[in-house]
């Protein structure tokens, strides 16, 4: 079920519904997987199939820890509902259900015209 209070984001891979969902410890487990070199546009990005399908088993881990990263890579996954799936799930758990900051149109203005 999507909850964005909860943080948790629904996906369809291989006929089932599937939840991902970013708590603190699967936040903790992408900097131990990734380090701090990766960013999460070229994790997201299905350029690295398995860097993808890591990201998205620690997503997966809480309530499905039997989809691993070696499950998923053998699936035929959907790439963009998913990639958006796990950027809704990340977007919740950085910023709650108001989602990340609206950019001001005083912001917008400066960062196109800088003085």
């Amino acid at each position: 079920m999507n909850s964005a209070h909860t943080g948790e984001v629904d996906v369809d891979l291989g006929g089932e519904k599937l939840t991902i969902v970013f708590t603190l410890r699967a936040r903790s487990q992408i900097k131990t997987a990734f380090g701090d070199k990766a960013t999460l546009s070229a994790l997201l990005s299905g350029e690295d199939p398995e860097a993808f399908a890591k990201l998205l088993a620690i997503g997966l881990a809480k309530h499905h820890p039997g989809m691993t990263a070696d499950v998923l890579l053998d699936m035929s996954i959907p790439l963009e509902p998913t990639r958006m799936a796990v950027l809704q799930a990340l977007n919740y758990s950085m910023f709650g259900p108001g989602g990340p900051p609206k950019a001001t149109k005083k912001k917008a203005d400066a960062e196109e015209n800088p003085q």
